[in-house]
C-alpha cells in the first residue's frame, strides 16, 4: 500500500517536473537567452482605497511571467493620499515605479531606463 502512494507521488512529481521543463524549452526558443522587457501600466486616478491589495495581486501576477521586469503606477490625477501609499509601495517592493503621464511619454520615446 506504501509502495502504490510513493509510486503516486512520483508519478505526479514527474508530470510536473516535465511540465516546468517543456515551458522553459518553450521560452528559450521563442525568446533565445534574452528574455524580452515587459512592463505593467496601472492607470491611477483619484482616491484608490485598495491600492496595496491591487499593486500586490499585480506583483504576485507579474512574478508567475518570465519576462514582466517592471511596474509602473501611471499617475493619472491620483489624491494625494494615494499618492503617499503609493510611494510606500515603490520604496517596499523593487521593480515598482511612479510615473506622470509626461514622464511616461517620455519613457516611451526613449526606451526603458
Amino acid at each position: 500500500m506504501l509502495l502504490y502512494i510513493l509510486l503516486i507521488i512520483l508519478t505526479i512529481a514527474s508530470i510536473i517536473g516535465l511540465t516546468q521543463l517543456a515551458s522553459s524549452l518553450e521560452r528559450r526558443m521563442l525568446y533565445g537567452k534574452q528574455r524580452p522587457d515587459v512592463f505593467w501600466i496601472l492607470p491611477l486616478r483619484g482616491q484608490i482605497a485598495d491600492l496595496e491589495l491591487l499593486v500586490s495581486g499585480c506583483i504576485a501576477e507579474a512574478k508567475e511571467s518570465p519576462c514582466c521586469t517592471e511596474i509602473i503606477l501611471l499617475d493619472m490625477g491620483m489624491e494625494e493620499e494615494t499618492r503617499k501609499v503609493a510611494g510606500c509601495l515603490c520604496e517596499r517592493f523593487p521593480g515598482l515605479q511612479i510615473q506622470t503621464a509626461a514622464d511616461f511619454s517620455d519613457f516611451l520615446e526613449t526606451g526603458a531606463a
